[in-house]
């Protein structure tokens, strides 16, 4: 098998490859607009051609290696779905699932805190002026 024949084969396993991320067409409107950026400088942060960044917007979808760019700049929190590739029918080892768990856990804990501090800093009433002495 050439190496050309295997990038066709991975292409058509794997649907992820080919396709991009549906982010939607409204949220990429609406949060570029709230960036304030035009399409020429949406294209210059992220490297790539207006023309491109046109075409990524018009489908509402970002390529794969371009989403936590696309995210960073337009300052979206977007989490990647997770896809694992099996190859040949093979299946996850007990060690792998252990450890995807043990991964989404720590992810999880992470995003606890990031949510316990929004609804402190949201529920913490202001500190009052301090009295001067006078």
């Amino acid at each position: 098998m050439s190496g050309q024949d295997l990038y066709l084969v991975l292409r058509e396993r794997l649907s992820i490859v080919a396709e991009g991320f549906n982010i939607g067409t409204d949220v990429l409107d609406t949060a570029q607009a709230a960036r304030g950026f035009s399409h020429e400088r949406m294209a210059r942060e992220l490297g790539i051609s207006e023309k491109t960044w046109r075409r990524w917007k018009a489908k509402g979808s970002v390529p794969p290696d371009h989403l936590e760019d696309v995210a960073r700049v337009l300052r979206l929190d977007i989490e990647q779905p997770r896809q694992r590739v099996l190859l040949n029918g093979d299946e996850p080892t007990r060690d792998d699932q252990i450890a995807d768990l043990q991964e989404q856990v720590l992810e999880l804990r992470e995003l606890a805190v990031r949510i316990l501090q929004a609804v402190e800093e949201r529920d913490d009433p202001p500190a009052p002026p301090e009295a001067s002495a006078g």
